[in-house]
């Protein structure tokens, strides 16, 4: 079964990671740009491996853009760039995988540890 990564989770923890990393003037815009990149889907056409390598272009365009912000993009480079089928939407071809079940789950996995 595949694993896939809560996009809440994946963006909170990249927005921590630039609060503490990065410019603030540069922050919102790569910030922006990194949750494009994790919506995108492949076209009607597109094969899987050709649809792997448009994210990877796109994220080879951007994170040279942000060259001066070198902690975070040391960051961003070994800690997501391998995970590409695990936080962009347009990987998850199972059924439902397009639903986000986020709040539900957040919910059962309270129920679990005892919570309301």
């Amino acid at each position: 079964m595949p694993v896939f990564l809560c996009f809440w989770h994946v963006k909170r923890s990249w927005l921590k990671h630039i609060i503490i990393k990065c410019k603030k003037g540069t922050a919102v815009g790569l910030f922006k740009r990194l949750g494009q990149i994790m919506l995108m889907l492949p076209n009607h056409q597109e094969s899987p491996n050709m649809f792997k390598e448009r994210v990877q272009t796109t994220l080879d365009e951007l994170l040279p853009e942000h060259a001066d912000q070198t902690d975070f993009v040391k960051y961003f480079r070994s800690t997501w760039v391998h995970k590409l089928g695990e936080w962009v939407r347009g990987f998850r071809n199972v059924p439902h995988a397009q639903a986000d079940t986020t709040g539900v789950c957040e919910g059962w996995h309270s129920s679990i540890k005892g919570g309301d």
